[in-house]
């Protein structure tokens, strides 16, 4: 816990960093938010220790909320042992490599959450089919109550809400129950780096827990990923649940990393955004959210040959 030794108490400026990582959570996990951040806390604080009380007081809070009553569902259960597995990997992963970048050990975490899942997969043959149908119906479920809700709006706002938005929801609800993995993977991930700044910021008075955006970048190796998701995306064929459905879980997952890396090298060769121009970006997303995802994405994937800040720090040193 080297990198957290030094205290920097006076400082907060990691606090947006957590907050849009917690709207990541809330957007993305199938297992809702409390799982996926309390656990992974809970585990640090236990395992690595705490100099402060806040990080006690704020553990003892997680654990009445996420175990003092059992939920009635397997989904209750799945988001508590899947938020076990990556806090465990991750904290494994924090005593293992102190000193390297919360991401990478955020991405070790979760390959060794996704191997232990897949170990009792392969030991239950007919677990995945269990957990896979649970996560989708509880997402139809969800999705139902929402359109109870319009389409109670819809009688009294006298059509405000057509049945093309209605379809349009449960298009959707299929579209994440098809992809829950790669979306679970990165909510995931989301979720560890709110933990971890939690755990930085209350055990140890530490800002220093999640680094600033214009640095984020991973493994450029991982690029083979994308490139296998591709390749069984086209040959994969039509199996719902063949090679074709883990090729398209590859492409989203790491779309949106490379997608949120083609954000961190406009951010770094911008200079940083105002907190008016974070409020007029997220305004553009908003409207144009598929098309400057995907131009972000296309950048993302650039810097891994290019290195795009790379070249502009030899410009700058240069002149």
């Amino acid at each position: 816990m080297s990198d957290l030794d030094r205290a920097d108490v006076g400082r907060v400026r990691g606090w947006p960093r957590a907050l849009a990582l917690f709207a990541v959570v809330m957007s993305l996990s199938a297992f809702g938010v409390l799982p996926l951040i309390a656990i992974p806390f809970l585990v640090l604080v236990l395992t690595l220790g705490s100099r402060r009380l806040g990080a006690l007081a704020l553990a003892g809070v997680f654990a009445f909320a996420a175990f003092a009553r059992a939920g009635t569902d397997g989904v209750w259960w799945l988001g508590r042992g899947w938020g076990l597995l990556a806090g465990g990997g991750f904290t494994a992963a924090c005593l293992a490599w102190p000193r390297a970048p919360f991401v990478h050990r955020g991405l070790l975490a979760l390959a060794g959450a996704g191997l232990g899942a897949a170990a009792v997969f392969a030991v239950h043959p007919g677990a995945w089919a269990a957990v896979d149908w649970m996560i989708r119906e509880s997402i139809f479920r969800s999705v139902a109550a929402s359109a109870e809700v319009l389409r109670a709006l819809q009688s009294e706002g006298g059509g405000l809400f057509g049945e093309q938005v209605l379809a349009a929801l449960y298009d959707a609800a299929e579209w994440q129950g098809h992809v829950f993995p790669a979306l679970l993977g990165l909510a995931t991930l989301a979720a560890l780096g709110v933990a971890w700044w939690l755990y930085a910021r209350l055990a140890h008075g530490s800002s220093r827990g999640l680094g600033p955006l214009r640095d984020f970048r991973f493994s450029d190796h991982l690029l083979w990923f994308l490139v296998l998701g591709l390749a069984a995306v086209v040959f994969g064929g039509d199996d719902p649940d063949g090679w074709g459905r883990a090729g398209a879980n590859a492409v989203w997952f790491m779309g949106g990393l490379y997608a949120l890396r083609g954000f961190a090298v406009v951010m770094f060769l911008s200079g940083g955004v105002s907190l008016l121009g974070g409020v007029a970006l997220v305004g553009l997303m908003l409207f144009l959210g598929p098309i400057l995802t995907a131009a972000a994405l296309i950048l993302g994937v650039s810097d891994t040959w290019l290195d795009l800040r790379g070249r502009a720090r030899a410009t700058i040193d240069s002149t």
